[in-house]
């Protein structure tokens, strides 16, 4: 068709196409050029599009796994066509190495890493400024890649771990991403609210994280309906006020509510969004945690007449005969009682043990509660036991015809997982820290195709020079940062 265009028009749509290609971030309109440039044999742009398309810094790096298959799928052929085997051959290579990717739509694939660090001393040992920010790193990745549901989880609780140090170890925290926003902020006040369970602050501290939190997380008294970004903010200002309230207790102070009050009245009137009532997203904090639910806590109310022996009978008995009524976290409490009143741990394990053998519920512990049962009493079990567990695991699954092959493979995963998660959280620190780098290998092995590609840093430690450096001079320096 080139004949109907003047050489004038021609060259104009030449120099467009090559200002442009690099704007074109989707595929349906490529054929409409790419076949044009290639009977005309503009090589050199067509290169130039494949090269940010499928290069080593190329797109199709950062897409989610479908996607990765879809993009790959539309430029090889087109390779082929121009004789870019060395290219193809490249390319194909590295794709065999990426069978194993993130997801656009609900991944939940960090979990299990994020629960694996969380099983290490990290209050007590400085783990967030190494595997800490990989992990960061990661998740960052598969949030730009897919859906990555454990994203806040992961910074909360890196942040939270940085926060245990202290206000430079915060500090540096905070600097090691270049890129802020209004979701950073919050991340960094996670590890804030996380110091506020244990360090040491002086009155005047308190009371300037809270005059800053209440000018960052500033709550609108009018709100239009359903503004998610007030409700967050209202959600952190209660959360921190609840820690900085349980702070001064715990240190003495006695008038600091007051003080609060006086400083920021309709901020310290809020309360945090209850979850079953909104769709938010809030980290779990510190004076949340609670060994005992509330359904074991009304349970055992009830019942606070009967000894553990007589409990045990009550509790196998509603799983026999009334499966509907029975619920695996009032074991879990129940294990949590016995460890505190009574000397043969053992006999207790056994039966429950022998309780949770009974169970065929092949949808997986991840999803009918007992992991909780399974992490608690796993450094009670012998070697004969855990052998038994595992062996259900599989055994399990491979006589169950209650699901799809796919979805038998994804319950004996998650069990998997759950075993070895509650293995390892009873070994040696050396040994869960281990684990929890190959864990995280595995996962940078998936992103950079085993070494094919570089691994993508977004968070970097930097050990800054701040001597003195007070919780004060850390809101002082915050506040700058946000402002600028």
């Amino acid at each position: 068709m080139d004949h109907y265009f003047s050489n004038t028009f021609r060259n104009d749509l030449i120099s467009f196409i090559s200002i442009n290609v690099k704007k074109w971030d989707t595929l349906p309109n490529l054929d409409l050029w790419w076949n044009y440039l290639r009977i005309n044999k503009y090589e050199d742009i067509l290169r130039e599009v494949y090269d940010y398309w499928m290069g080593e810094k190329g797109k199709i790096w950062e897409a989610e796994l479908h996607d990765i298959k879809l993009i790959s799928s539309t430029f090889i052929p087109k390779a082929k066509e121009l004789g870019w085997y060395d290219e193809v051959n490249r390319i194909t290579e590295l794709l065999e190495s990426k069978l194993i990717g993130y997801v656009g739509r609900k991944d939940y694939s960090l979990f299990n890493p994020l629960e694996f660090y969380k099983s290490l001393d990290y209050k007590n040992i400085p783990y967030w400024k190494t595997i800490g920010l990989q992990l960061l790193n990661i998740s960052k990745y598969a949030s730009e890649t897919g859906e990555n549901e454990a994203a806040i989880d992961i910074k909360s609780i890196v942040a939270s771990s940085a926060g245990c140090f202290g206000p430079k170890a915060l500090w540096e925290f905070a600097m090691s991403n270049p890129k802020w926003d209004e979701e950073w902020v919050q991340t960094i006040f996670d590890g804030v609210i996380c110091s506020l369970e244990n360090q040491m602050f002086s009155e005047q501290e308190l009371l300037s994280i809270w005059s800053l939190a209440s000018k960052l997380f500033y709550v609108k008294k009018d709100p239009r309906p359903y503004d998610s970004a007030n409700e967050i903010r209202r959600s952190y200002i209660s959360d921190i006020k609840i820690a900085i309230l349980l702070a001064s207790n715990r240190l003495g102070f006695v008038d600091v509510e007051n003080k609060m009050k006086k400083i920021a009245e309709f901020e310290f009137s809020q309360n945090r969004v209850e979850p079953v009532n909104s769709i938010l997203i809030i980290p779990k904090r510190w004076y949340d945690e609670s060994e005992i639910s509330n359904i074991a806590k009304d349970f055992f109310n009830k019942h606070k007449d009967m000894n553990p022996k007589e409990i045990l009978e009550l509790l196998k008995c509603t799983y026999i005969n009334e499966p509907k009524s029975f619920y695996w976290e009032i074991v879990v409490g129940f294990i949590k009682k016995v460890e505190q009143t009574s000397d043969d741990i053992t006999f207790f394990i056994s039966e429950i043990l022998n309780l949770l053998r009974m169970d065929r519920n092949t949808q997986g512990w991840e999803f009918n509660n007992t992991k909780k049962i399974y992490y608690t009493i796993f450094k009670y079990l012998k070697n004969h036991e855990v052998k038994e567990i595992i062996n259900d695991i599989v055994n399990n699954f491979l006589v169950s015809d209650q699901y799809s092959d796919y979805s038998k493979l994804f319950y004996l995963h998650n069990n998997i997982n759950v075993f070895l998660l509650g293995y390892y959280m009873n070994l040696s620190e050396v040994d869960k820290l281990e684990a929890v780098k190959r864990k995280l290998q595995m996962h940078i092995n998936w992103i950079t195709g085993y070494g094919k590609l570089q691994t993508p840093i977004f968070y970097n430690y930097y050990n800054l020079s701040l001597e003195n450096f007070a919780w004060i001079d850390f809101c002082e320096m915050l506040y700058e940062k946000v402002l600028s």
